[in-house]
């Protein structure tokens, strides 16, 4: 990440452990390339500019869809988009992944590693 520049914007709902991540972070000497937002994840990807490379869900599976909604307009051309437990908890992380399936242009799959992953990417053409 360092040596292109790149930044990490990561989202904390529960300010406790957003001091634990920052503290963390400023301990590893990364702080500089994290961008640490508190709040509520869908407020704070409404707010936030992108473009993004990848976004990785590993959190809140019902507000899910309304956040990929979001992303996706933020989205790099070839973008990544993974989601954690997708074979773990069916019925919460379903709305998510129809609507991940639904996404044009993006090729999806779960991967059925650890509580699964779901995969999706867009090609560059």
């Amino acid at each position: 990440m360092r040596p292109g520049g790149g930044r990490v914007t990561t989202i904390e709902r529960d300010a406790a452990k957003g001091r634990i991540a920052e503290e963390n972070l400023r301990k590893s000497g990364l702080l500089e390339s994290v961008d640490l937002q508190l709040g509520d994840a869908t407020t704070v990807v409404a707010e936030i500019s992108g473009p993004f490379d990848m976004v990785f869900f590993d959190a809140d599976r019902i507000t899910a869809p309304a956040q990929l909604r979001l992303l996706v307009p933020k989205l790099t051309r070839d973008a990544l988009v993974l989601a954690d437990n997708a074979l773990s908890h069916p019925s919460e992380i379903a709305d998510y992944l129809q609507a991940v399936e639904s996404l044009p242009g993006f090729e999806h799959l779960v991967v059925p590693i650890g509580k699964g992953l779901s995969l999706a990417y867009r090609p560059e053409l």
